[in-house]
């Protein structure tokens, strides 16, 4: 929070009678009546782990076993593994009650965010997570709200170092000092904010919807302008292919391979010529389905070995390249000002695409459902003139 922000948000909040230095960098001045403690004082932690994969009578149970991957809400009501009694019984996993507040101890996600959660049904943990199970003193909700509030600072102190998948130590958690008001006071802290957050949960849903809407709107548009063009008064002939339908009647189908000089993969094994600077290395989050201009804000960097593997691999203007596992349909388009670049083994590179093809066309046609290998493409007089 910036030193702004900070202040709108003491503006927004009536001031207590008198304050005190809470002793603790990070907390500052708390108001004169609250308490300061360490959180082993008011806390007890569990951790968890993982039955045997081997023995199917342990899965597929009616206990929900929270990992990482399950925390992406600040409520836990189901999960996607599930685990039986009886691994519970025969392994380090235990079953948490509900209202215990559920942490990520171990994964790459704590290297810029602490997923926090409540378990609202009785829960088993595996080895990644942590329960914090407070005493009668303390409000579970007002922990959740402490720790998810100030976890850029927590993570910070908690963060192990050095350690090969980023993790939290437990000994700077279980001494953390944090700031605890009464009972009554946590209850009235943690029900304004559930109401305040709801009201900002529900805007960022209008939003996020609308620009689900517009996105969707974009699409429809750039598809029937390269397969319909955009003088409807044209006459219109059956394309024989299915996806497209209908096309002006003076336009060409071609097939993708007389419109690229060469189709190929990108290296595997690369991970060794990881650098910190140097060329860039195209990976799969680098590619969209809501744009076909590469996503060059996480950027892995490479030393690429010398020989025919790095020039079959690097791009060039007009490359289209596209995903070809997990997160399939995810396209771009290279333009002149990538420099120096290269894919790797999840990207298909359709290299140097003829420019008679419309570019936005190319990428909206690949991210389709029903997308195939022939297309209808319009002279480059029509791209200039619409």
């Amino acid at each position: 929070m910036t030193n702004i922000e900070e202040q709108q948000t003491r503006r927004a909040f009536p001031r207590y009678p008198a304050y005190k230095d809470s002793g603790v960098e990070w907390l500052g001045q708390i108001p004169a009546h609250w308490e300061v403690k360490r959180l082993k004082f008011v806390v007890s932690f569990h951790g968890g782990g993982t039955p045997s994969k081997d023995n199917l009578n342990y899965w597929n149970g009616d206990i929900p076993w929270v990992s990482p991957k399950d925390m992406k809400a600040e409520s836990i009501t189901d999960t996607e593994d599930h685990i039986t009694g009886d691994a519970v019984a025969d392994s380090a996993t235990r079953v948490i009650q509900p209202g215990a507040v559920l942490i990520v101890v171990r994964s790459g996600i704590l290297r810029h965010s602490l997923p926090v959660a409540i378990n609202i049904r009785p829960v088993a943990l595996n080895q990644d997570m942590k329960a914090l199970i407070p005493n009668r003193s303390l409000e579970a909700s007002y922990l959740k709200y402490l720790i998810a509030g100030h976890q850029s600072t927590l993570l910070v102190q908690w963060r192990k170092e050095g350690a090969t998948v980023e993790s939290i130590e437990h000994e700077p958690l279980v001494n953390t000092s944090c700031p605890f008001p009464s009972p009554l006071e946590q209850k009235a802290i943690t029900d304004f904010l559930d109401r305040e957050t709801a009201k900002i949960d529900a805007l960022v849903a209008k939003k996020e919807r609308l620009i689900q809407l517009l996105q969707e709107k974009r699409t429809a548009l750039i598809s029937h302008a390269v397969t319909k063009g955009v003088d409807l008064s044209v006459p219109m002939k059956n394309s024989s292919i299915e996806w497209p339908g209908a096309i002006p009647a003076h336009w060409q189908v071609s097939r993708l391979k007389i419109l690229t000089s060469f189709v190929t993969s990108g290296s595997r094994g690369w991970a060794e010529h990881y650098s910190d600077d140097g060329a860039i290395f195209l990976r799969i989050g680098n590619l969209s389905r809501t744009s076909i201009d590469p996503d060059l804000r996480d950027i892995q960097y490479v030393s690429p070995p010398q020989g025919a593997e790095q020039e079959r691999t690097r791009v060039q203007r007009d490359d289209v390249l596209i995903s070809i596992t997990a997160y399939i349909r995810a396209v771009a388009v290279v333009a002149d000002d990538i420099g120096e670049a290269y894919v790797n083994q999840h990207i298909c590179r359709h290299a140097r695409v003829k420019v008679s093809l419309l570019r936005d066309g190319l990428g909206i046609v690949f991210s389709r459902e029903s997308g195939s290998s022939s297309f209808a493409s319009r002279s480059m007089e029509e791209r200039r003139t619409g």
